[in-house]
């Protein structure tokens, strides 16, 4: 792969072999691969900034664990972009999964992290220093891993609902207001939430750093979509991910570059929603509050037939926020900066966040993976030693491979 598609990065480590306690010469001990391609890295500059990561066992013959790092465009399409086998989730193996990704993924802006609070991810962040902390890195907790915690914890559905509710909320006062909820219901379950920084895991207290990401479900997703590989060898997922992607970039790529030369400006399901938002924007009375037209209240009309209690929002389109939370969260203008911008004669579009247009959704599929010729037709020599697995994580031979998940309080409907 790195002969036909240059660029390709693999980053490969190997141990000594024994045999009757001996080291066995031209032999090598497989003992974990980080992999990732220069279309990934190419990809990743014109997403969102922000990465998923999460771990799946493999169902083979041995005990690894694939580590994979996902990504999403402003279409909502989601992409692979990082791969790791390691022997376990523990904190020597992310740390190694971490730190290739940060040197051939984390540049220049804030990046966010998240992940779930697993003791490997958590240990190896602690351990990477300020090269994982603010303000390179953003590291931020999937909050129904947080849910599912607590739901553990104390067997209250009731109050695994509210928390839920909480990690989505918008507002601080309103978060607030759930807070002392749970403290009235469960005051044990309220120190357990209470110790958890209301950053790492809440929309109404994030900074806007995790574009409404609230959990890992895109990493999961890729999870049981990669099931059908998942039993086999090393080799083969290697060049399994490098086609999967390879046909995905083909796809979305057509349609994106398809979309943008008819003169759409962002993806039908993105002006959709958008345009949902003018509409509400209609029924706003907006009140200009500065000179320079930067700073509004935007109120809704009363009904008091209806007993419905107007709210006001204050906006500010210079430092692009809104009362509701929508504007920080999403980086795309809510009802209220919509109504703002028609009564200043501004154009709602420039606050939009460069990634949600089509221009920036072709960048990330305008490299394309190139063919890869048969393996007969391969020339040169091998240069490298004769590499097997390791013999210790080789599982039980008896018995039938489970090749099923287990599920937990994170399946409950919602």
């Amino acid at each position: 792969m790195q002969k036909y598609n240059p660029g390709t990065i693999t980053v490969l480590e190997t141990q000594p072999y024994y045999k009757n306690d001996r080291v066995v010469a031209d032999v090598r001990q497989f003992h974990r691969l980080f992999w990732t391609f220069p279309h990934c890295i190419h990809a990743f500059m014109n997403c969102k900034p922000i990465i998923q990561i999460d771990g799946t066992f493999l169902y083979g013959r041995y005990r690894h664990v694939l580590l994979l790092t996902v990504i999403q465009d402003g279409n909502q399409k989601t992409i692979l972009i990082a791969f790791a086998l390691v022997p376990r989730e523990d904190t020597n193996s992310c740390k190694f999964f971490l730190k290739n990704l940060q040197q051939h993924f984390f540049r220049n802006n804030t990046v966010c992290l998240v992940s779930d609070r697993g003791s490997g991810f958590l240990s190896a962040i602690e351990s990477l220093g300020r090269r994982f902390r603010s303000p390179k890195v953003e590291h931020r907790y999937c909050f129904q891993h947080i849910a599912s915690n607590y739901h553990g914890r104390y067997k209250k559905n009731s109050e695994r609902k509210l928390i839920l509710r909480m990690g989505y909320e918008l507002l601080p006062n309103k978060f607030e207001e759930m807070l002392h909820e749970v403290n009235e219901m469960n005051s044990e379950g309220y120190n357990y939430i209470a110790g958890i920084p209301k950053e790492k895991w809440t929309n109404a207290y994030d900074g806007g750093f995790r574009y409404g990401h609230m959990t890992t479900d895109l990493a999961e997703a890729i999870n049981s979509s990669l099931k059908g590989i998942r039993n086999l060898p090393i080799s083969v997922i290697v060049k399994a991910t490098y086609f999967c992607l390879g046909k995905l970039f083909a796809t979305l790529g057509k349609e994106s570059f398809t979309l943008k030369d008819v003169g759409h400006i962002f993806h039908p399901r993105i002006q959709k929603e958008i345009q949902a938002l003018v509409v509400k924007s209609n029924g706003l009375y907006v009140l200009p509050m500065s000179r320079s037209n930067t700073i509004f209240c935007v109120s809704e009309i009363p009904r008091p037939l209806q007993g419905y209690d107007p709210t006001s929002y204050r906006v500010n389109l210079e430092e692009k926020w809104c009362d509701c939370g929508y504007f920080q969260a999403l980086k795309s203008p809510c009802q209220h900066t919509i109504a703002a911008c028609n009564n200043s004669r501004r154009d709602y579009k420039n606050l939009v966040d460069p990634v949600y247009f089509l221009h920036s959704v072709c960048k990330v599929y305008e490299m394309e993976f190139p063919a890869i010729d048969s393996k007969t037709e391969w020339h040169g020599n091998q240069t490298w030693p004769t590499i097997l697995p390791d013999p210790k994580i080789r599982k039980n031979k008896s018995g039938r491979p489970t090749s099923t998940r287990i599920h937990n309080a994170m399946d409950m409907p919602q």
